[in-house]
């Protein structure tokens, strides 16, 4: 039978020597490290440890400052679209304006052509009937042919009355 082990109190113990170290709370973490990584190349190891945790610190730093001037990029980019935007759009709006202006004008004057055409024709009645006998049968004649040659009557009247006159 195996002999039983006698429990010793840790007032016992104060006085004597331990094989076991006792530790509170954070001395204990450290203790426990320091015995993991107590190696052959203990230097190697905690300075490629200490190297990731800069490099891994460092990228963190950079990734935020990259991020940073992205997001100001991205405003400065916005606002300058705003602005050609809005330069774009008061120009189209003033060649809107424009060309409104230019169609109304093109409509009042196809309102006018009409009652110049109108009083242009009685004008030129008014001229044919202050003519000779000859002048009014020419026109009679020439009022049966095309309506260019209309035109042309109305629009050369003095030519007509001359080559009367003259034959």
């Amino acid at each position: 039978e195996a002999p039983q082990r006698k429990r010793s109190k840790s007032e016992d113990l104060d006085g004597q020597s331990s094989k076991r170290r006792r530790f509170e709370g954070e001395e204990y973490e450290a203790e426990l490290k320091v015995k993991i990584t107590a190696g052959d190349d203990l230097n190697q190891k905690l300075q490629k440890v200490i190297q990731r945790m800069f490099e891994e610190k460092l990228s963190a730093l950079q990734c935020a400052d990259f991020d940073k001037a992205i997001a100001d990029l991205k405003t400065r980019v916005e606002k300058i679209e705003c602005k050609k935007h809005e330069n774009v759009l008061h120009s189209i709006q003033a060649k809107i304006t424009r060309l409104t202006k230019r169609f109304g004008a093109a409509k009042e004057d196809l309102k006018r052509r009409p009652e110049d055409c109108v009083n242009s024709e009685t004008y030129t009645v008014r001229e044919r009937s202050a003519g000779t006998v000859r002048q009014m049968l020419e026109s009679k004649r020439s009022v049966g042919e095309t309506t260019s040659a209309n035109l042309q009557i109305s629009t050369a009247g003095k030519t007509l009355i001359h080559t009367c006159l003259t034959i």
